[in-house]
């Protein structure tokens, strides 16, 4: 509960202390008449983020929103945060969404699959909070089951997708909590399918 002064330097670097969490620390800027700054929260060190999402998945475009119904889904997340630059975080995720058919006597569901490699810049909206535009890019399998002549059938791919959007942080110690929307697109050979994606974050934070 309170503030206890454990170094004074002079140089731009300080090792942190064996057993202290960076997090607990905080630094202050001291001038030549010995006036100290108001102290601030060490912001960014580097770290492994882990956590889960559902996510509300809105097909668009024409052929999308005439064949099947908006669905959830899942997603798990593995990120670096602050390894290559200040506030870059670079990351994995993959999961699945279930869209169900509009017309089931014709398309019973199409299961969305995607993994990408995913990117983005953070700024910060105070202590805790940060703004994060983001985008990813991967590949997406996808399986469709539909009727041909009352037959139950399906039908499975690969394609490339990718995503652009947005998302609002709270990261305090070792969690972290987001919220956040994108826009993307399913590459077939038959042209773009985009969809909105809506979507909550909870998971972890490990500083290095």
């Amino acid at each position: 509960g309170t503030e206890e002064k454990i170094s004074t330097v002079s140089k731009t670097e300080y090792g942190i202390p064996e057993g202290v969490s960076v997090y607990d620390l905080r630094i202050t800027a001291v001038d030549d008449r010995n006036d100290e700054s108001p102290s601030s929260r060490i912001r960014h060190p580097r770290a492994v983020k882990i956590g889960v999402q559902p996510v509300y998945f809105v097909p668009m475009g024409k052929i999308m929103t005439a064949m099947f119904e908006p669905g959830y889904g899942a997603t798990a997340y593995l990120g670096l945060r602050n390894f290559f630059m200040q506030n870059i975080e670079l990351g994995i995720s993959g999961g699945a969404v279930m869209l169900p058919g509009t017309d089931t006597e014709k398309v019973d569901s199409m299961l969305f699959a995607p993994v990408t490699f995913d990117a983005g810049y953070h700024f910060a909206m105070g202590e805790f909070f940060s703004v994060m535009p983001c985008v990813s890019l991967g590949f997406a399998y996808m399986e469709l089951e539909y009727k041909s002549a009352a037959i139950p059938k399906n039908r499975s791919s690969f394609e490339p997708v990718g995503r652009a959007g947005a998302m609002v942080n709270y990261e305090f110690e070792y969690l972290q909590l987001s919220a956040g929307a994108s826009y993307g697109f399913i590459y077939e050979t038959s042209g773009l399918k985009p969809f909105v994606e809506v979507y909550i974050r909870a998971g972890a934070i490990i500083d290095l």
